[in-house]
């Protein structure tokens, strides 16, 4: 018989959405054989953003591992593997975990703050009980059968404390959500969109500032996730720059400006560079977040790193070998519009675009003012495979280019730095300056991609 893992948890803590003074966290866990590790989850600092999410692998040669951590002193929901704990300050909480099967866990909490530290625990057990209901009526029951327990519960533990209050309701709505969602995702016809949607965020305060005291940012980005989901059944015209606005401007809990700004963020960056919201989205990050804080700073590189894409910034003049063997420099084509389709081999994507690029070609064969490149992007010690792949395909020859996409060679990185290239496939346009028409033309599979290359070669000839 498998033998169970124990978790002995002893947690010293305090926490507040708003941190004041009190003794820094200290967390003690030992851990019998039966487990390879912990998960842990929580707010690292009192800064907005800073979150711990960490794995914590255990020696299961030795009869018990002992592991410390540090904490800071703030109210907040820290999560063990899948066990939510709420922690005050000057708390001093001894749990023990016992592994049931896998993700489920017998839990007893010990010492004088027992009684809240286990809370959000039994609100996730009471919702987990929903049974999968069949209806909205059944749901509603469900909801608001749970939320009567909940409320016997938090009245017997005596908790009158606003912010406890808060960051128990907050915890307890990402659960109806879950709820509610479950039977969205099965019965996806029980109502209109429209209505729908008004069920699915009925009684959630999304914006409350509770949510900046759950110690995991993935709990954040999934409550919010789901409700912008209803949001959308409500009004299919509400974009990302609606949702980002809504919570920059509503949301009284600053950990979810930061998760939701820095989300929409990165996505839009990666998604579209520098040719969609990413302009606008900065100003507005800049406006309602703090600045210096973690997540600001990794705005701030990613706008800094995007912007060289913009419109009328200089294309890097990278140096790569074509198929041919030959050295290709972006300078050697000054003077001519250059369209590049940034390709892999492993890209299935890419391998079905690639006509696109054939017909794109085709349409300015008569024209010498514009050229066409491929450059893929490839691991180091394929190019036999690229070149047999290049063949195979018709695009073989002066104009095919290859770039390592794992290479710490210092005349390649800057072609990836530069170029912001993270994903394929990627088409850009540089003009006959040298400079970005447009660092992220779409994707080639889009109806009116071919009007943007067009667009482009048009633009140029504007310009000169």
């Amino acid at each position: 018989m498998k033998k169970i893992s124990l978790l002995a948890l002893t947690l010293s803590a305090g926490i507040g959405v708003n941190a004041g003074p009190g003794p820094v966290t200290g967390i003690e866990v030992k851990v019998t054989p039966g487990g390879n590790g912990v998960a842990f989850f929580n707010r690292q600092d009192t800064r907005p953003g800073d979150f711990r999410n960490e794995v914590i692998l255990l020696n299961t040669s030795k009869p018990l591992t002992t592991i410390t951590r540090t904490l800071p002193a703030t109210r907040q929901i820290c999560y063990f593997n899948n066990v939510a704990t709420l922690v005050n300050s000057g708390d001093q909480v001894k749990m023990s975990l016992s592994l049931k099967s896998p993700g489920i866990y017998d839990v007893i909490w010990n010492g004088p703050s027992a009684v809240r530290n286990k809370l959000p625990y039994l609100i996730d057990s009471i919702y987990h009980q929903s049974g999968n209901p069949e209806s909205i009526a059944a749901a509603d029951e469900f909801i608001s059968h749970s939320q009567q327990q909940v409320q016997q519960m938090i009245a017997k533990a005596k908790i009158t404390d606003a912010e406890n209050l808060a960051i128990l309701k907050a915890f307890e709505q990402t659960r109806q959500l879950l709820v509610k969602h479950a039977l969205l995702t099965k019965y996806p016809s029980l109502l209109p969109r429209k209505e729908y949607g008004s069920w699915c965020n009925r009684s959630i305060d999304i914006m409350s500032a509770g949510f900046s005291g759950l110690g995991d940012n993935n709990v954040i980005r999934q409550a919010a996730m789901l409700w912008w989901t209803g949001r959308k059944l409500e009004d299919s015209t509400l974009t990302t720059m609606s949702k980002l606005y809504e919570i920059l401007h509503g949301s009284q809990s600053t950990y979810m400006k930061e998760v939701i700004g820095e989300e929409a963020f990165v996505m839009e960056a990666r998604g579209s560079y520098f040719s969609g919201d990413l302009r606008h989205m900065y100003p507005l990050l800049q406006a309602r977040l703090t600045p210096g804080t973690p997540c600001m700073k990794k705005i701030d590189s990613l706008y800094n790193a995007y912007s060289q894409l913009a419109p009328g910034k200089p294309a890097y003049d990278f140096a790569l070998l074509n198929s041919e063997g030959k050295i290709v420099r972006l300078s050697d084509f000054r003077g001519k519009v250059v369209i590049i389709d940034f390709w892999a081999t492993w890209c299935s994507g890419c391998i079905a675009a690639l006509p696109v690029y054939h017909k794109a070609r085709d349409m300015y064969k008569d024209k010498s003012d514009i050229v066409f490149l491929t450059v893929a992007w490839e691991g180091e010690g394929s190019e036999p495979f690229w070149k047999e792949t290049s063949v195979k395909h018709g695009i073989d020859g002066v104009n095919n280019l290859f770039v390592p996409s794992d290479s710490k060679n210092p005349l390649i990185v800057p072609i990836r730095d530069r170029y912001c290239l993270t994903s394929v496939p990627r088409w850009v346009a540089i003009g006959t300056d040298g400079n970005f028409l447009n660092g992220w033309l779409g994707y080639p599979t889009d109806a009116d991609f071919l009007q943007h290359v067009d667009n482009c070669y048009k633009m140029n000839s504007m310009k000169n």
